[in-house]
């Protein structure tokens, strides 16, 4: 005998002592929002990393920025025994040198008391949020600084 109220209840129905278990398919609501929830956990974690190694990767263009007038700067020297306060004198186009995403400014000083003979000092410093916001220095010495950032 086929009970009608038991095809609405979450006990199987019994037709002829055969029993039919129902068969549910898709995804529940707390299935779903579960999946979101956890997804947007995952993407927040992401994201940070993400805009971190971003800034790393700006970071390192400033540097290389660095490098490159620093090798103008030695060409400069090895001709005129001297080294250039001027970027013009170096082959650029300005005395404002900036990088092409504006994320750094460079400029030219003497290390310290040290005169244009001995030492000159490059400096980037950083105009953008794009950047971890860390100024980078480096002499015809090799001296770097921040030390701990290169």
């Amino acid at each position: 005998m086929i009970n009608s109220s038991a095809k609405w209840c979450s006990r199987p129905a019994q037709l002829n002592n055969r029993v039919f278990a129902f068969k549910y398919t898709g995804f529940s609501l707390v299935e779903l929002l579960l999946t979101l929830v956890v997804i947007g956990i995952v993407m927040s974690f992401a994201s940070v990393a993400y805009t971190h190694y971003i800034k790393r990767a700006n970071d390192a263009y400033g540097k290389t920025m660095l490098l490159e007038v620093l090798a103008q700067q030695n060409k400069f020297f090895l001709k005129r025994r001297y080294y250039s306060l001027s970027f013009q004198a170096l082959g650029y186009a300005n005395e404002q040198v900036r990088s092409q995403k504006q994320l750094f400014t460079l400029s030219l000083s003497p290390c310290g008391a040290e005169s244009v003979y001995k030492c000159i000092q490059i400096n980037a410093e950083s105009t953008s949020a794009q950047t971890t916001g860390i100024n980078y220095s480096i002499n015809t010495y090799g001296d770097k600084f921040p030390a701990e950032s290169w």
